[in-house]
């Protein structure tokens, strides 16, 4: 499981699914929060039968499922005053998964915008697809994304430096999805 440690004062808007914890940072001197949220979407389906069509029909229920959960998120982001999130977690879908489209809105996956290095994560000795993601609003500019090898976990790390800009409430303003 992810944990979300600011080092500023942090809220939790309420009861959460079980699939993400969004918390409100509130850091100081800066006109609004910051929505820090970490996932975990439903385990993948691992299945080597691509011949059979009940392979295809559970993949699909599948990737229905993923879009679900992450349309359920941003629904709750959406409410909020003013947008600005850094997302991160396993998301259990490769990069550039049709079920992360909808994040596209209001965020950028920060390893397209300043990966280094492989950055697959899964599985961590042998890291073949890239599960685990970090995107983040425009009010965020990535300098660089990576992926650590790491020794409690069958995933990579994936570590992103974000700059927040002085006048960030300016920049990068994203509007509610």
């Amino acid at each position: 499981h992810s944990s979300i440690v600011p080092p500023w004062p942090i809220t939790y808007p309420g009861r959460q699914p079980d699939h993400y914890v969004n918390a409100s940072v509130q850091p100081p001197n800066r006109p609004a929060d910051i929505h820090v949220v970490t996932l975990r979407l439903a385990p993948p389906i691992v299945r080597y039968d691509f011949w059979n069509p009940a392979c295809w029909r559970e993949q699909t229920a599948k990737r229905k499922q993923h879009t679900m959960q992450l349309e359920q998120l941003r629904n709750s982001l959406s409410n909020s005053e003013k947008f600005i999130v850094i997302l991160g977690g396993d998301f259990n879908v490769p990069q550039g998964d049709q079920s992360t489209t909808q994040l596209r809105d209001f965020a950028s996956d920060t390893f397209d915008v300043a990966g280094r290095g492989w950055g697959n994560t899964v599985l961590n000795t042998i890291p073949v697809l890239r599960f685990d993601q970090i995107w983040a609003s425009g009010h965020f500019r990535p300098i660089e994304t990576w992926a650590v090898r790491t020794e409690h976990s069958d995933h990579r790390m994936v570590v992103s430096d974000l700059v927040l800009p002085a006048r960030w409430a300016e920049r990068g303003r994203a509007s509610s999805p």
